[in-house]
């Protein structure tokens, strides 16, 4: 029963070893990708979120394009 227990707590140890590695890799994984994104952000490479917004601007400006021309010929 004894060997059983020490069996026990040192796969305890591994699964607390593992855990804690996993950890550590998620957390490095977040730094890189912060990184990344800071990098581009410099580079005037930005996210997704800017394309969207300037195709949204773009399509704004040739709807108030099309209206004021809607407009001259009325």
């Amino acid at each position: 029963m004894e060997q059983k227990e020490k069996l026990t707590e040192v796969e305890q140890q591994l699964k607390r070893a593992e855990a804690l590695q996993r950890r550590r890799m998620q957390v490095e994984k977040a730094n890189r990708e912060s990184e990344a994104e800071a990098i581009r952000k410099i580079l005037g490479q930005d996210s997704t979120r800017k394309k969207r917004e300037d195709k949204i601007k773009k399509r704004q400006e040739e709807l108030a394009q099309q209206n004021k021309c809607h407009c001259t010929f009325l």
